[in-house]
């Protein structure tokens, strides 16, 4: 029999044993019993040394998840529990809060790869270990996308710790289209992922303006002596309000933008919007029309382009146009 399994056996019959209101039991007492209930159960005739028993105490006195919270005592040689009235079996915790907890671990437990968290996974292993005294699936029954190969993921930790203690710092940047490395004075706000990507908000110093970094394009961090501007924050409540993804254009507002949909596509779109403001205007033909509220950029356009086969934009000509040139590009590269 596995190991946990005796270990829970154990601690019932040490409860029913510290809840007999006619009898005390010392140790050795306590001893004999358990030997008595192993043997006679399960054809265990090797007894129970002092130390699986001291063992046995110590998780029982533990608090939840690992044991019970049981107030054990030592009153004159003889073990008892201090509040006549407890017993584990009266546990606050169910079998199906247990496993609700246990979930949880496995979930949180595929985020190992944010180093920023690394302290949370130090009591996830102590709650793991504990946990095996009960028998559920180790697991987990659902599967989040991560990118474990993020090259960006390095910057999470230290980034993270920036953003807690209110803290500007220099941001060596190199993006894409660009040759040089850019340094920035930025006053972090917040981690964001978006599509296996990572990226930081926070106050351009030079910029006077919210700016999104990725995190696998920064070069370089380091401190910074200027007042961290607080203010900065009060932007981010609704800034992804009317936008797709994590890009602001400096000119941006809402625009109304309609789209015909074909019928193949449309139940998907109905059941996973493509903004919240998503609504339909007119799905009474084989072509819906939807309408959006929101603030056009790269990401709203690249969403656009993965159902180019089956949406028409019809509304507003810009974005139309837009997304007509990003077609005839792509044609002219497949033919």
């Amino acid at each position: 029999m596995p190991t946990n399994k005796l270990a829970s056996f154990r601690y019932r019959v040490i409860d029913k044993c510290l809840r007999n209101k006619y009898r005390k039991y010392t140790l050795e007492d306590l001893l004999h019993v358990l030997s008595k209930e192993l043997y006679e159960q399960f054809g265990i005739d090797k007894g129970v040394s002092r130390r699986t028993f001291f063992n046995d105490i110590n998780v029982m006195r533990s608090p939840y998840p690992r044991g019970f919270d049981a107030p054990i005592v030592c009153k004159n040689g003889y073990y008892m529990y201090e509040d006549p009235e407890f017993s584990i079996m009266h546990s606050p915790y169910n079998e199906d809060d247990l496993a609700a907890l246990q979930e949880a671990i496995n979930l949180l437990e595929q985020f190992k790869g944010l180093l920023h968290l690394e302290s949370l996974y130090g009591i996830l292993g102590k709650l793991k270990a504990e946990m095996a005294t009960y028998h559920f699936p180790a697991s987990p029954v659902i599967l989040f996308d991560k990118n474990d190969a993020y090259a960006g993921i390095r910057w999470i930790e230290p980034l993270h710790g920036f953003i807690r203690k209110e803290q500007c710092l220099k941001l060596t940047y190199k993006p894409f289209i660009e040759e040089k490395e850019i340094e920035h004075t930025v006053h972090p706000y917040l981690l964001k992922e978006y599509n296996n990507r990572w990226f930081l908000l926070g106050w351009n110093e030079e910029e006077k303006l919210i700016y999104n970094f990725a995190l696998d394009r920064i070069q370089q961090i380091k401190k910074c002596k200027c007042s961290f501007y607080k203010k900065g924050k009060e932007l981010l409540l609704h800034y992804f309000d009317h936008i797709i993804g994590v890009s602001f254009p400096r000119d941006g507002h809402i625009e109304r933008i309609v789209l015909d949909v074909n019928e193949e596509l449309y139940p998907y779109l109905e059941t996973k919007p493509l903004h919240p403001s998503q609504r339909p205007l007119d799905t009474s033909g084989k072509i819906k029309r939807i309408e959006l509220q929101i603030i056009p950029n790269a990401e709203f356009e690249f969403l656009l382009m993965k159902y180019a086969d089956r949406l028409e934009v019809v509304e507003p000509i810009n974005l139309r146009k837009s997304i007509k040139k990003r077609l005839e590009k792509a044609l002219r590269r497949w033919v």
